[in-house]
């Protein structure tokens, strides 16, 4: 017989391997009883008690089995040592403004030394020495639910330094124990170099490595500059964050690399622009689009990203920026932004050493056509790109071309056409770029605080916003009968403190795009407000094949400027007459655009959908920002680069193109980045796959900056994110008999905090390998209906061992909880925690999916510019995404959204999510049936192996992610109070 599970304290047992659960009955999973173990079986008990504590937003966990024997480990005085040798990191450390030093200041404050003393319950915060204790990240969180506006901070504390300076320490040390989202032990910090010293370390690590095993007598290709015989001639085609990056990588592992950039470098481009901004002489080479440093250089600088903030691999670009001039606090900020005018000396520095590495950079060099033989890469065609004909273009002999061009390239899209390389188009926004006084939206986010912005020099950051509306978007998930599931209008590019710029690169086309300088001091503020278009929008351009969505952009910006007059005069509209589509007859509010507006009917831009579209959304996003419509905000025609219409197809792995050897498209304008981090972090991964390839470099670049590649482990369940937010729902709305009841079952550290362990039946599944099918329910790939009888089954064919089945076996056990503490049959914490989690599993969607791909698990997708699989993004990734995006990567705030909606605008349909025929306790039959519908109509739509998921796919599922966490939640709560209640 299985060795049984205390279950009082949630302490670990490890029976021995040759020791397997049984089964009682179907509906009867191994839920051992209470009471002590038998005395039959040997085992070791770990266990700890931690404090009660709350979870606040977002944790990144290692491996669950590390992440487990930690969790419920004994601290012994050998521990407590160990302990107090390492660091401890407080998280969600909240200082209230009038407090705090202000946006500016990164040290250690009295203040925030207070709030460290009370996580560390130390008596006198001023005895606290600031030298222990490194601030690594601040935000600011002026959230309207809050008393207050907050600074929040996450600080390290280096506990040998903290004792050599204050010993008396030792004890509240020592007391000392992880809370969920709060305490942190580390035994070490990792602390990330630049790219160039990683570089470094690897190129000597290697180099060491071959020198010893020479000795040994073993031969290897491991990196060593002094035996290139010849050193392999690449061309790097732009020098925006893909191109520089990449450039950076080749050369310092000896490649002999060509930068090759049409534009200026930033000294003579910021003189081309000036010219463009007061006589209106655009140069179609030098631009706000094109030079040194990329579309980003003139943009507004921002360094937030949707592929990890928190990844080694955008640590490691930050870190870069930063020896190259950037200020140290990009890495603390939660927001970080560069602006114009730090990007110029940036970028400066960065050509500087790629120069003394014997880098030849060509300024004013235009990519004229690729030279392939057999489908190889043997050279380029360039020539001076002030020659517009191109007449003096001549042939340079490359191994390999980097091809790194932006988004606005569009005559390289044209020639890549000509020698048939593989590439698809892309979906991307379009809209119109609004423009409001700052102060204004200062006041709607800060009301009475706004004037501590005083333009980027007070106390707070200049405010700023992010919104969203799906159109036409339905509250439910299931029989819908939308005709587009899929668009949604969003803020692109909100610019605070900035202006509206200029991004045509000829002067019959008019493209728009806005811009801020560091302290973001204008009295303007800006965003693009966007609609998502797809390849249903460009079918009127389809005979352009893969550059049907180019030759939409190019449609409506030639259409722009004929509305705008031409000389780059731009169409403008007053918010409130674009809602009641009619030309604004009195005289435009002021623009921060400097070439002129004229007073226009916008309607007559872009198509009806879109434009019906933008007056929808706007008219939502002043509820969510009262004062957002108002005489003085003004709306600018047209943006549509908001991102690349094309992606250039390239292996995984190796990033070459599929078509084309030695050609190796990367960054933004092929479609594989968005924003400046992105694109640089693309950069270097594609630079040392080149290298590989190039025999330069052998090591493994993902033990440093972390994988790349997806992982392919299956996944089983929502992330921790998403459980928690489940749980959290339902412990709050659970009636006073169930709550003291879940609280009884819950171990002391928990208490009051069923979130704090929803996911742990996703952790202990290494141990209860019996409970790995219950997460889930496998449907036949043609059916997108669910049938207990057919699915409910595991591997083995043992009926009820699914998702379904699992709730309700743990249902009925909670219900032996009236029976006498003696009577009781099962463990009834383990029931509540597999339910709860359970519950959550069900309502993502993916959790019942089809058999073939495991549940999405086995379709390979892009996320943005992260390889994953298509159940992850269901999983963390579209909820990740969100919390970076709306909630500065907290998951209470999005419990708090949530909330507002199931007591707001679900308010009518929370009845009917909580109620079951036949006045059943659960009904998961309907559960799973919801999801499979949904995986149809949502996660699966429109998807498959390769596909790439960015805005349009977030946008658009966002709202059924938002609709079962939702439901997940009121339904767990719903079930409890029937079984306690």
């Amino acid at each position: 017989m299985a060795a049984k599970f205390q279950p009082l304290t949630l302490c670990l047992s490890y029976p021995s391997s040759n020791h397997t659960p049984m089964f009682q009955t179907p509906f009867s999973f191994p839920c051992i009883k209470r009471g002590p173990a038998l005395s039959s079986s040997k085992k070791s008990i770990k266990c700890t008690t931690l404090r009660s504590s709350k979870r606040t937003g977002k944790r990144r966990y290692p491996s669950e089995k590390k992440k487990l024997e930690r969790m419920n480990k004994t601290l012994t005085q050998t521990e407590i040592k160990i302990k107090e040798e390492g660091f401890w990191r407080f998280s969600k450390l909240a200082i209230p403004v009038h407090k705090d030093p202000g946006k500016d200041f990164v040290g250690v404050s009295l203040p925030l030394l207070e709030s460290i003393s009370k996580a560390l319950e130390f008596p006198v915060a001023s005895m606290l020495p600031m030298e222990a204790f490194t601030v690594v990240r601040k935000s600011f969180d002026a959230r309207k639910l809050l008393k207050e506006p907050q600074f929040v901070y996450t600080v390290d504390m280096d506990v040998k330094k903290l004792l050599n300076l204050e010993p008396r320490a030792s004890d509240f040390i020592s007391r000392l124990e992880p809370k969920l989202g709060s305490i942190e032990y580390m035994p070490s910090r990792k602390v990330l170099a630049d790219l160039i010293s990683i570089v470094h370390n690897l190129v000597d690590n290697q180099h060491g490595t071959k020198q010893e095993e020479a000795r040994d007598g073993i031969h290897n290709k491991s990196f060593n500059r002094s035996s290139i015989a010849k050193r392999p001639k690449v061309a790097v085609v732009g020098s925006g964050p893909s191109g520089l990056f990449a450039s950076l990588v080749l050369s310092e592992l000896g490649a002999d690399v060509t930068l090759i950039e049409r534009g200026q470098a930033v000294e003579q481009r910021g003189h081309d622009i000036g010219a463009l901004v007061v006589r209106r002489a655009l140069q179609p080479e030098s631009n706000f689009c094109f030079g040194e440093g990329g579309a980003g250089t003139w943009s507004d600088g921002k360094l937030v990203t949707r592929i990890g903030r928190n990844s080694d691999s955008v640590l490691t670009v930050m870190k870069t920026l930063v020896h190259f001039g950037a200020p140290p606090e990009i890495l603390l900020d939660g927001k970080p932004h560069l602006g114009t005018d730090r990007l110029i000396g940036i970028l400066r520095n960065f050509r500087q050493h790629l120069v003394q590495l014997g880098v030849d950079i060509k300024f004013g060099t235009r990519l004229d056509d690729l030279i392939v033989e057999n489908k190889q890469i043997i050279g380029i065609k360039v020539s001076n790109a002030r020659d517009e004909c191109g007449s003096n273009s001549h042939s340079l002999p490359y191994d390999a071309v980097v091809l790194a061009v932006g988004h606005s390239a569009r005559d390289v899209y044209q020639m890549l056409l000509q020698h048939n390389v593989d590439m698809v188009p892309k979906d991307f926004a379009v809209g119109l770029r609004i423009e409001h006084p700052q102060e204004l939206i200062n006041k709607i986010q800060y009301s009475s605080l706004a004037a501590e912005v005083q333009l980027g020099r007070g106390k707070v950051p200049v405010a700023d916003y992010k919104v969203v509306k799906y159109v036409n978007e339905g509250d439910e998930i299931v029989n819908s009968c939308l005709e587009d599931r899929s668009r949604s209008c969003y803020s692109f590019c909100m610019c605070p403190g900035g202006q509206v710029v200029l991004t045509s690169t000829n002067s019959s086309e008019l493209c728009i795009n806005g811009m801020s300088f560091s302290r973001r001091s204008s009295r303007w503020a800006n965003a693009a407000i966007v609609v998502t278009v797809s390849s249903n929008d460009f079918a009127p351009f389809g005979s352009h094949g893969p550059l049907c969505g180019v030759e939409f952009q190019r449609h409506y910006e030639r259409k722009a400027a004929m509305v705008g007059g031409g000389n780059f005069v731009v169409p403008a509209q007053t918010v409130t007459d674009f809602l009641d589509n009619k030309l604004s007859v009195t005289s435009l509010p002021q623009s921060s655009y400097r070439l002129g507006v004229r007073p226009s009917n916008l309607h007559e831009l872009l198509p009806t959908h879109i434009t019906k579209a933008l007056q929808h959304s706007i008219a939502a996003f002043d509820k969510e920002l009262p004062g957002y419509i108002c005489k003085d905000a003004l709306l600018h025609g047209v943006e549509t680069r908001t991102s690349s219409p094309i992606r250039i197809l390239r292996n995984t792995d190796t990033y070459e193109s599929t078509s084309v050897m030695g050609l190796y498209p990367v960054g933004e304008g092929a479609g594989h980045a968005g924003g400046i981090v992105s694109a640089a972090v693309d950069g270097i991964y594609c630079g040392f796959a080149l290298a590989k390839n190039l025999n330069l470099f052998e090591g493994d670049i993902e033990a440093i900056l972390g994988k790349a590649k997806r992982n392919t482990a299956l996944s089983h369940g929502w992330g921790t994110d998403g459980h928690y937010i489940v749980c959290q729902i339902a412990q709050e709305r659970l009636n006073d008999a169930a709550a003291d009841t879940v609280n009884e079952l819950l171990p002391d550290y928990a208490k009051n905090n069923l979130s704090s362990l929803c996911s742990w039946a996703d952790r202990v599944k290494f141990i209860y390998t019996w409970s790995s099918e219950l997460h889930y329910i496998d449907v036949p790939d043609d059916s997108c209906s669910y049938n207990y009888s057919r699915d409910c089954k595991d591997s083995n064919g043992v009926q009820g061992r699914c998702a379904s089945g699992a709730i309700n076996n743990y249902t009925t056990q909670l219900l032996t909880y009236r029976n006498s503490s003696d009577n009781r049959q099962y463990n009834l914490t383990q029931a509540l925690l597999f339910l709860a989690h359970i519950m959550g599993d069900i309502h993502q969607p993916l959790h019942v999916g089809h058999t073939s791909d495991k549940g999405g698990n086995t379709i390979d997708v892009h996320w943005y510019t992260t390889n994953t699989v298509l159940h992850h993004v269901w999983d963390s990734s579209i909820i990740d995404t969100a919390e970076a995006d709306f909630y500065s990567s907290d998951a209470t705030g999005y419990v708090e959204d949530l909330n507002q909606n199931i007591t707001g605008k679900w308010s009518n349909q929370t009845s009917k999510w909580r109620s079951c025929s036949g006045n059943a306790i659960a009904c998961p039959d309907i559960y799973a049936s919801e999801s499979i519908s949904a995986a149809c109509e949502w996660a699966y739509k429109d998807v498959t192996n390769g596909s790439e998921l960015g805005d349009k796919y977030f946008n658009s599922r966002l709202p059924v992610v938002d609709l079962r966490l939702a439901q997940a939640g009121v339904r767990l709560a719903e079930i409890l109070n029937r079984i306690f209640g």
